[in-house]
């Protein structure tokens, strides 16, 4: 927002002269030119000389309508050729930055912020384009809420080497400083793409310990739902090396790894006919499959453990037909069977994880085949004669494909 404020200032002058004199004694705030480049000619003088060939050059060229802007470093009371200028139409003078930050900020939002110099000229860089809500929160939080990590982490973590291309080397150095903050790191000059791996791995520790910072979290729940940044997570996953855990539970609900969670399977395996252990280890199930990371990695296979987890086979017991059989496995037992197939083809040269599994699926499976062999005298086709009327209805060539199916 300071560039709004900058602008205001030029304006008063611009709009009954044609040329103004841009004094920035600081050397720091040439960065306000860029908001104004489209909108005035702009010229730059460090000397006499400068200042002779853009007063000649302005004066020669000059167009009724047309802007021109001057910008110098040289104190007022020392300008030559220019000085006329400042004296007839008057000139912005900026001695000290991050005070003429300060009081455009008390002048116009009443707001007294106290912050470092460094910290007060990167917050109005940053503020550029913005409103005044940013001066608002950067007032109530200070120096932390100088850059959103929240929205700017995932831009600089997806392209670390050119995302903060639109900040000067002051700027990205006090960005630097407040990342390493964040994952409680002393600042120490290094590569952004350096640091960005750290972050990353700060991340990926916590998921894996269960502490994630809540930054950081946020960050990896976007990530995870992004379609444009989601390819540079799974690079930094692949460089990932997570390290052997003695107690597998404690992990975020949304981590990343899938070994944890066939570590978490193998676990369910060996007690999977505990109906206590299962019970418990129902809501992890249910955490899981409700986190971002499982669909982002592909890791489907829990959804098909619940099915087999939740089933309940008192149910059969209470069978007593031919007709109830089939009832019963139209509305029910499809769904083991289904899950069971769709474990197979996730697991099949995974015995120490589908041995367990499958005994527990056979269990159920018998236990309903002796109701069904029970009953299955019951059974009547309805079918006879079913391909005869196909053939006869179907003057042209046919192909009949049959399937045995339990229905």
């Amino acid at each position: 927002m300071i560039d709004t404020w900058f602008k205001k200032d030029l304006e008063k002058i611009f709009n009954t002269h044609q040329i103004v004199v841009f004094i920035d004694e600081s050397k720091e705030a040439a960065f306000l030119l860029e908001e104004v480049k489209n909108k005035y000619q702009i010229f730059n003088t460090a000397n006499e000389i400068d200042e002779l060939k853009v007063k000649f050059e302005i004066e020669k060229k000059a167009v009724e309508g047309a802007k021109y802007l001057i910008y110098t470093n040289t104190p007022k009371e020392q300008l030559k050729f220019i000085r006329e200028y400042c004296e007839t139409n008057g000139s912005v003078e900026i001695k000290h930055l991050d005070r003429y930050i300060k009081e455009k900020v008390v002048t116009h939002l009443n707001i007294n912020l106290h912050l470092e110099k460094e910290e007060l000229i990167a917050a109005a860089k940053v503020s550029l384009g913005k409103d005044q809500t940013y001066w608002m929160n950067l007032s109530h939080n200070g120096a932390s809420e100088i850059f959103n990590l929240e929205k700017e982490l995932l831009p600089f973590l997806d392209n670390p080497k050119t995302y903060l291309d639109k900040y000067d080397k002051a700027v990205k150095e006090l960005f630097f400083k407040k990342v390493n903050e964040l994952i409680g790191q002393v600042y120490i000059s290094k590569s952004s793409s350096v640091l960005a791996t750290e972050v990353v791995f700060h991340l990926l520790d916590g998921l894996a310990n269960n502490n994630p910072n809540k930054v950081l979290l946020d960050v990896y729940n976007n990530w995870l739902d992004s379609k444009t940044y989601q390819k540079s997570f799974d690079g930094y996953l692949k460089k990932y090396k997570l390290e052997p855990k003695t107690e597998i539970f404690n992990c975020h609900p949304a981590h990343p790894f899938r070994v944890l969670d066939e570590q978490w399977l193998e676990e369910l395996g060996k007690n999977i006919n505990n109906k206590s252990y299962c019970i418990n280890f129902l809501p992890k199930i249910n955490q899981r499959i409700s986190s971002r990371a499982i669909h982002h990695l592909g890791i489907n296979f829990w959804k098909q453990i619940k099915i087999l987890l939740e089933f309940d086979e008192k149910n059969i017991n209470q069978i007593a037909s031919y007709n109830e059989c089939v009832a019963f496995y139209t509305n029910h037992f499809y769904k083991l069977d289904k899950a069971i197939r769709e474990l197979y083809a996730e697991f099949l040269d995974r015995k120490n994880l589908m041995e367990p599994i499958q005994a527990y699926y056979k269990n159920y499976a018998v236990i309903f085949l002796d109701k069904w062999f029970k009953y299955i005298e019951e059974y009547q086709s309805n079918q006879t004669g079913k391909l005869q009327e196909i053939i006869d209805n179907n003057p042209a060539k046919t192909a009949i494909v049959v399937c045995l199916v339990l229905k």
